[in-house]
């Protein structure tokens, strides 16, 4: 569960590090754009941590909804590769919602296996893990997007970090 954890915060890093460069590069979006996308993006997550959570997990049960996450994350991250207006990112992010789901059931689920002794050093441990990912990530991804926007990259696209996120986060889903 640690290396699920640990692949899905280096594969979704990829948003941090390359979001406002895709934006400007796939729409021409300012940067009251980008920041608007980001906070729609930030409501919907907030919304279905906040309010759908629980609902979910009773009904489906943690490891259900993990996969329903992973799954949403998968979808999103090809979604964002292939989508081509701001309506369809919009109507995408609210696809992605669920992905907000895999952080905190993975961490309950882990929670669940370690004694009540060993609480703090497996959030330290949780910690640690997701920090690392996501600065490993964000450097991985930024190159990625940086070397594909090159003019003499075999492919010059801004969605190929999309395309290997995705496929990173469909073996992680494995």
């Amino acid at each position: 569960l640690c290396a699920v954890m640990a692949l899905f915060f280096f594969f979704t890093s990829v948003y941090p590090a390359i979001w406002p460069f895709w934006g400007k590069a796939n729409f021409g979006w300012s940067e009251a754009m980008v920041g608007l996308t980001l906070a729609v993006f930030g409501l919907v997550m907030a919304g279905f941590q906040g309010f759908l959570t629980g609902p979910a997990v009773a009904r489906w049960g943690e490891q259900k909804v993990v996969m329903i996450g992973l799954i949403s994350a998968v979808i999103a991250m090809f979604g964002y590769g292939v989508v081509g207006s701001l309506v369809l990112v919009i109507a995408l992010m609210i696809v992605h919602g669920p992905e907000g789901f895999v952080h905190p059931m993975l961490t309950a689920i882990l929670s669940q296996r370690v004694p009540e002794n060993a609480q703090g050093e497996l959030q330290g441990g949780i910690s640690a893990i997701t920090n690392v990912a996501m600065l490993l990530g964000t450097v991985f991804f930024a190159q990625v997007f940086g070397y594909f926007m090159r003019e003499d990259a075999p492919i010059q696209s801004p969605n190929v970090a999309f395309y290997l996120g995705g496929i990173g986060l469909v073996g992680t889903s494995l």
